[in-house]
């Protein structure tokens, strides 16, 4: 999961408003229009706010201004004002449409930004309705839907079909808006997005049709066939770690049974282990694979306590897993509510053990979450400072013993925690800035390479030479130790000289970053330096221990 993908990201559209009819706010919308198209998004939104304030029930109001919150969300880097605006946008959005549903403009605003969120956020098929009625409302004249805006919600319908994997309905879709532009730089570009999606249907096409496609499709309506032996295979699956078969059988059997709760039940634990793997090579080809399976498991859990209300067990199961599962999920407050469910229901003490053992990982969260705003909003006040000093980890010591010289002792402190850990990255640069080894990286930065944007600095050095053998799992708060045997990436010992020793860090969602450098001397004699400065990595010391004489 490539962070810069785990943003929320809108386009961004420069239109003329076509606006509903309304009393007293005509001016107010023209002139947040003006000032949007001028790039003043947050000038539109405090002139918008303040009519909303008059006017709650004003359709065009809340649409636009939902609109314009959405598109603030494409705009910062800070991935829980992010998610803030993303919250407030719907919310404005979704008002606008039960205060009108039949009012063309909320549809068109909540499809567009709903087709162009990530998939894992579940707006698509929303999106996709909403445009589909757009568009049936702008065949009618007597809405007065703006010809301008016509071709710009056909073009997202498009993209939404797309995205669903219906390319011939998004060829058709596509081509239809075509026929409706009148600037030949846009319809230049859906030209090409035609023609390349008309190249993947008929590869697709040729696929197939492939003898192998069709045994393998024939081979898994046998295995499905007979749901017990189904569901009795996909446990020795399980048993032999064999997830993606299991995931793979059981979903075919979903698809066929779509009641059967034992399937379910059973998708949830394949899900869930595949997601506990941690970073692997599968996140250099999809970024967004371990979010996905985080939505997934939430997603399942969810549909197995629609099927059976009354099942405490799996109540709990949704419940503690929506604690767990990182902010941007956004459940949990209604892992709570679950949880809250559990207590007061008929459940066995070890359920309600458990229930209270969650809630209380939940307000370790809410308080987290409390703190990285006080550490990022206020970071110079005493309240910061308090922040800071109550999540410094004890400092821990290494002896002598544990490391053979000749080596370096790289020993530092991440001094902060977030929602989540963080991308962290340890290397050595020698005498002129070149690269001469990485120590260790973090999973997701490692196995993303080229694909990530939170270590730079290293990325930039590193080129990615050597990561395979030194990317671990994520490192989080607390004291950290690590040995350089004096060998660069390639195995060769490194020469006499200048070393710079670099640490870089970067967490998530706050988005704060920090890097600590030190230059320590190789060579005959012991030498060591340190840095005491910044609170994201408060302490680094580094030690040259020469060998013995």
């Amino acid at each position: 999961m490539k962070h810069k993908l785990l943003l929320i990201i809108f386009v961004v559209l420069t239109l003329s408003l076509g606006v509903l009819p309304g009393e007293n706010v005509q001016d107010v919308l023209d002139k947040a229009n003006e000032l949007q198209q001028s790039g003043e998004t947050e000038a539109a939104i405090a002139l918008l706010e303040k009519e909303y304030e008059k006017s709650p029930k004003n359709v065009s109001v809340c649409a636009t201004l939902g609109f314009y919150k959405g598109m603030m969300a494409g705009k910062t880097q800070d991935f829980m004002e992010a998610g803030k605006w993303v919250g407030e946008a719907f919310t404005l959005l979704n008002k606008a449409v039960d205060l009108d549903e039949n009012a063309y403009l909320p549809r068109f605003y909540r499809g567009i930004l709903s087709v162009n969120t990530p998939e894992f956020l579940g707006k698509l098929d929303n999106g996709i309705t909403d445009l589909e009625r757009f568009v049936t409302f702008a065949k009618d004249p007597a809405r007065k839907v703006p010809s301008s805006i016509v071709p710009i919600g056909i073009q997202h319908l498009a993209s939404g079909y797309e995205k669903k994997h219906l390319l011939e309905k998004a060829v058709e879709t596509y081509e239809k808006a075509a026929s409706l532009m009148t600037r030949d730089e846009k319809k230049k570009r859906i030209l090409t997005t035609i023609e390349n999606l008309k190249a993947k249907i008929a590869a697709e096409a040729k696929k197939s049709e492939s003898t192998a496609e069709k045994q393998a499709k024939s081979e898994m309506d046998k295995k499905i066939a007979e749901p017990d032996n189904a569901l009795a295979l996909s446990k020795k699956l399980i048993q032999e770690k064999k997830f993606k078969q299991a995931r793979k059988l059981l979903e075919a059997l979903i698809e066929k049974e779509p009641k059967n709760l034992p399937a379910y039940k059973l998708l949830v634990n394949v899900v869930s282990e595949m997601a506990s793997q941690g970073y692997d090579e599968h996140i250099y080809t999809d970024t967004n694979y371990r979010t996905n399976l985080a939505f997934e498991i939430v997603r399942l859990t969810e549909k197995i306590c629609e099927l059976d209300p009354e099942d405490m067990s799996m109540r709990l199961t949704k419940g503690a897993i929506a604690v767990e599962m990182p902010f941007f999920v956004n459940k949990l407050d209604q892992g709570i509510a679950d949880l809250k469910v559990v207590l007061e229901g008929d459940s066995t003490d070890e359920q309600k053990a458990q229930a209270l053992y969650s809630l209380g990982v939940a307000h370790q969260k809410i308080k987290t979450t409390y703190w990285i705003k006080v550490a990022k909003k206020y970071g110079k006040t005493k309240a910061a400072k308090s922040v800071f000093a109550g999540l410094m980890p004890a400092i821990k010591r290494v002896s002598q013993e544990e490391f053979p010289p000749p080596c370096l002792k790289i020993d530092f402190i991440l001094g902060f925690r977030d929602e989540l850990a963080p991308q962290t990255a340890v290397w050595i640069e020698g005498p002129d800035g070149e690269f001469v080894k990485t120590i260790y990286v973090s999973g997701f930065c490692g196995y993303a390479k080229e694909k990530q944007i939170d270590l730079p600095q290293w990325g930039k050095n590193s080129e990615f030479r050597d990561v395979d053998g030194v990317t671990s799992a994520s490192i989080d708060q607390g004291h950290h130790v690590y040995i350089w045997d004096l060998k660069d990436f390639q195995g060769k010992k490194v020469a006499d000289g200048e070393y710079r020793i670099r640490v870089e860090t970067h967490f998530w969602p706050s988005m704060m970053y920090q890097r600590a450098d030190v230059y320590v001397q190789i060579g005959s004699t012991a030498d060591s330096a340190i840095h005491e400065k910044g609170n994201l990595i408060p302490f680094l010391k580094v030690d040259f221990h020469p060998a013995a004489k």
